[in-house]
């Protein structure tokens, strides 16, 4: 089974990509929605975050409040070195469901899957499991008015996040392959069409 890394900056366009993925029957692990499992409640991941960031990002019930995570997160002169943590805190964490996932469909004989991770290159244990990488890219003006609306946020929110996350020459030069949203969603379909019919993954 071919492993397929998917990931891009916020608001690119990751999600549509999926849904084009799974109309070809190639599952998609969404790594994100594993992340929001993780911390939905009291658990080893959380607490470990708690150590890490304090009492203020958990909430009453033990859950991560993510919005308390990010302020302390995303801003500051210590953002990358906050991001840094977060990721190596977490990622360990998504792996461990990640893998368990990728073994069931290895199991039921699927071609391909994707994992959606849109910290990929962050992490050694996610590029590593992967045959190929693709990013999505967008226009900056149309991932700012996705992420505001997607996450109920404030424009300076949405720029935060953005600019910490790497530039478009950064996903292009370290994925095998990318893919502009820009478009029609056709446009979007034939560059994936390309790609799969490169690495020998035909779609009827």
């Amino acid at each position: 089974m071919k492993i397929i890394g998917l990931t891009g900056p916020s608001g690119a366009g990751k999600s549509t990509l999926c849904a084009q993925f799974e109309s070809y029957g190639i599952p998609c692990i969404n790594t994100d929605d594993i992340y929001h499992k993780l911390t939905c409640y009291s658990s080893p991941c959380t607490l470990e975050l708690k150590e890490k960031f304090g009492d203020a990002i958990i909430n009453e019930d033990g859950s991560l409040n993510r919005i308390a995570l990010a302020e302390i997160v995303f801003k500051g002169e210590n953002s990358n070195e906050h991001i840094a943590s977060l990721n190596a805190t977490t990622h360990k964490y998504i792996w461990e469901e990640t893998n368990k996932i990728l073994t069931k469909y290895i199991d039921e004989g699927k071609r391909a899957a994707v994992i959606d991770a849109p910290a990929l290159f962050s992490s050694k244990i996610f590029i590593g499991a992967c045959d190929f990488i693709v990013s999505v890219l967008c226009d900056p003006k149309t991932r700012l008015d996705r992420i505001v609306k997607r996450d109920s946020i404030s424009d300076e929110q949405a720029l935060g996040r953005m600019n910490a996350q790497p530039n478009d020459e950064f996903f292009i030069e370290n994925s095998d392959y990318y893919i502009t949203n820009n478009g029609t969603l056709d446009d979007m379909n034939a560059q994936l069409i390309t790609i799969l019919s490169q690495e020998g993954i035909y779609v009827k």
